[in-house]
């Protein structure tokens, strides 16, 4: 009896010793499996994207569609290289399946040589994308073919958003910084808004987003090439570019088409004194090249009102042609008033004010209120 409970205690130790070190060898294995087989999508993908890589070159082929009637807004000479490119009296439209097996180039360019421009700006909004594959959108600043050209912009991956430059030479993608890009604070929802900047110092070439430089790069004899300039993206499933603006140095005159520039200005119980007048907008460097103003202001029973709206370059302001709108105006109280704006050769305007044309004080009644919206604008 003392021989069969020996035997069975000692069963039972090797029984549980064994059991302990194949649990032991099983962990050991599976930890040796996660080091080296488990690499998360995110290392996997720095490991492929910082490799220089082959891409497909852009083709030639034209999927742009250009209303004519809207082609003061988006000029019918850009050209589209690939990808799908829409336009409408809001700006260019985008957008791709999202699925991000293939990384398709889709780029559009303004035919502007980049040797003479010292900023470029777009404003964009991202409807629709998916962060688990990397997607970016970029300013195209020098292409030369589908096998050579230089862009810059962020990178927008595993919920965070990147800045990063990217060079394309002889069909090999190369990174500034190593993919994915220095890190932004910034953050992406649908509908969010980015505003970005390429400014050229002549040293350097610095990317800004949202009014925030998260990137430089130094600026050689070979690095800024003749070139056309445009926009890019890639991946994205959905996204709107409201503005594209080239500035060139030496205040030659520079390029701009913008679509959603408004500001509107509340003046219920503000008081203009006698003779006097306030600005309320100020574009400078910039020229308005077109632009509009609608304002509710006090009138009389005629639809008369003493107020003028001043458009020039301060100190030369000239009273604009105001027109009623007699539908939506009511006569003895409020009335509704629209100009349009627009600079000529000898006439610049980047200043909008109101004034008071007559001797007696002016408050203003409720619901006065003005409309400033600028469609395209220049450099003076």
């Amino acid at each position: 009896m003392t021989d069969d409970h020996e035997f069975n205690m000692k069963s039972k130790y090797y029984w549980v010793t064994f059991s302990l070190v194949m649990l032991t060898i099983i962990l050991n294995i599976s930890t040796l499996d996660q080091t080296i087989f488990g690499q998360s999508l995110f290392n996997q993908l720095v490991a492929n994207e910082n490799a220089n890589q082959t891409i497909t070159p852009p083709s030639a082929e034209s999927n742009l569609s250009v209303n004519e009637s809207q082609s003061n807004n988006i000029p019918i000479q850009w050209v589209n290289i690939s990808g799908h490119w829409t336009s409408d009296e809001r700006g260019f439209h985008g957008g791709s399946d999202g699925s991000g097996k293939v990384l398709v180039s889709n780029i559009i360019l303004d035919p502007a040589i980049n040797n003479t421009i010292e900023n470029l700006s777009t404003s964009f909004r991202i409807n629709d994308l998916n962060m688990v594959v990397p997607n970016y959108v970029a300013i195209v600043h020098s292409f030369l073919d589908s096998n050579n050209y230089k862009y810059a912009g962020i990178n927008l991956f595993d919920d965070a958003i990147y800045g990063i430059f990217y060079n394309v030479t002889n069909g090999i993608l190369t990174s500034y910084p190593q993919w994915p890009g220095i890190k932004t604070d910034l953050n992406w929802k649908p509908g969010t808004l980015f505003n970005m900047s390429l400014v050229n110092h002549d040293s350097s070439l610095d990317l800004i987003i949202n009014g925030t430089t998260y990137y430089s790069i130094p600026v050689t004899e070979d690095f800024l090439s003749d070139g056309m300039v445009g926009l890019d993206y890639g991946r994205i499933k959905d996204l709107d570019f409201f503005s594209f603006t080239t500035e060139q140095p030496n205040n030659s005159v520079g390029k701009s088409y913008t679509t959603q520039d408004s500001q509107t200005i509340l003046l219920d119980g503000k008081t203009i004194p006698g003779g006097e007048y306030i600005q309320i907008y100020d574009s400078s460097p910039y020229k308005i090249l077109s632009g509009h103003v609608a304002m509710n202001l006090p009138c009389d029973g005629d639809g008369s009102t003493d107020l003028n709206v001043l458009v020039g370059q301060v100190p030369n302001l000239n009273p604009a042609d105001l027109e009623l709108v007699d539908p939506l105006s009511t006569l003895g109280e409020l009335c509704l008033y629209h100009v349009n704006v627009a600079s000529d050769e000898t006439n610049p305007i980047t200043d909008i004010a109101i004034q008071n044309n007559s001797t007696d004080d002016i408050e203003f009644p409720s619901k006065s209120s003005i409309l400033i919206s600028l469609n395209e604008m220049s450099r003076p």
